[in-house]
């Protein structure tokens, strides 16, 4: 890939003291691990049990014909490890986190992700390179304003249809993953600027590679259970269709609501082009939690219900997300900033009231979410 970074930059001089603490922290916790910033033994336990359970569960919806009740039930669980292994191992994979060995974290990453239908080479761009760099940063920020159809942004412009987007939200959201993985990633190879990222040019042999992954995810999704059920390529497509959908609604929900909800803010830059804050309170305005310490939701979410640390720290692997958690809540308590936490049933709740919201006009209440935010009337 050919392309050019337009650098975002934050304000290091703001709550300078906050930044230096809350890594310095970190750092001291990280430094005392055997294996440093990497993967434990018991994250090797977790990528090897979450990646077995996926194609246990694979093998037996494709070589066994189940009653109907059974057959969803079993899309229902195999949706949710794909989930599972994206969150807990192509995630950490794609940032290095996994292993000291980097062909270790390359192999992982393109032997989970490309076969769950998505393009890890786009996905890299699109997560590492933009989404990392410029959480709810209007203009920048390529996930915010993605689609005319919802308005996730209060700088996006509004309409009249937007008034009922809390309500036919999850009908876009079921069909999320359906259009990334057949449309989505084909548009992402003709279009030159993404974000803060320019100058886009693929060579063939990238092209080569994602139609050479999609190819063989669409054997392993149609053909080998097509050849092995002898069923019809009707029912075929109708069980994707339902997998398809448990599986984005998953991660929508559990993407999205860790940044665009309730309390979250969205941070113009200044007319000098700077985020008028720094790195690590950019984090804690922009990113919450979901039970970020629970045992049982980190084994199966990795990193994503400790978002902030995660945004803080991407080079951490997520097994130590609960640990760094407390240390990064309470050193925001003793500066004053604000650090967010719910539960998984509130971050669900909250998010479609976050829609709710922004769809209700262009300016009221958008101001809430723009930071600066507005001054309390007395």
């Amino acid at each position: 890939m050919i392309h050019t970074v337009e650098p975002v930059r934050y304000d290091r001089s703001v709550n300078r003291s906050f930044s230096d603490d809350v890594r310095s922290r970190v750092m001291a916790y990280v430094r005392q691990q055997p294996n440093g910033r990497f993967g434990t033994p018991f994250m090797a336990f977790k990528v090897v049990t979450l990646i077995t359970t996926h194609w246990v569960l694979y093998a037996a919806l494709v070589t066994t014909l189940w009653s109907l009740p059974m057959t969803l039930l079993l899309l229902a669980a195999y949706a949710f490890t794909v989930m599972s292994v994206a969150y807990t191992v192509s995630h950490d994979a794609v940032h290095g986190a996994l292993s000291r060995r980097r062909w270790v974290n390359e192999a992982l990453f393109q032997l989970t992700f490309n076969l769950f239908g998505p393009s890890a080479y786009l996905w890299r761009l699109r997560h590492k390179i933009m989404h990392h760099n410029c959480v709810n940063i209007p203009g920048i920020d390529f996930n915010i304003e993605a689609s005319d159809l919802l308005r996730f942004s209060p700088t996006q412009t509004w309409r009249p249809a937007h008034r009922w987007q809390h309500l036919y939200a999850p009908l876009l959201y079921m069909l999320f993953t359906t259009q990334w993985v057949f449309v989505k990633d084909f548009r992402l190879l003709f279009i030159q600027r993404i974000g803060n990222v320019t100058a886009i040019r693929h060579t063939w042999k990238r092209v080569a590679e994602v139609i050479a992954w999609k190819l063989l995810y669409g054997a392993l999704a149609f053909g080998v259970p097509w050849m092995l059920l002898g069923v019809s390529i009707g029912w075929i497509l109708a069980g994707y269709a339902f997998y398809q959908a448990v599986v984005s609604f998953l991660f929508v929900l559990t993407f999205t609501g860790s940044h665009l909800n309730r309390g979250m803010v969205f941070v113009p830059p200044r007319d000098d082009g700077v985020v008028p804050h720094g790195f690590y309170e950019h984090a804690l305005r922009t990113s919450l939690d979901f039970h970020p310490t629970n045992p049982l939701l980190s084994f199966v979410m990795g990193g994503f219900n400790a978002h902030v640390a995660h945004h803080m720290f991407p080079q951490l692997c997520s097994v130590h997300y609960a640990a760094i958690t407390p240390i990064i809540e309470q050193t925001a308590r003793e500066h004053g900033l604000p650090y967010q936490t719910m539960n998984i049933v509130e971050l669900f709740v909250t998010h479609f009231r976050y829609l709710y919201d922004l769809g209700r006009g262009p300016h009221d209440p958008d101001a809430a979410y723009l930071w600066p935010q507005p001054a309390p009337e007395a």
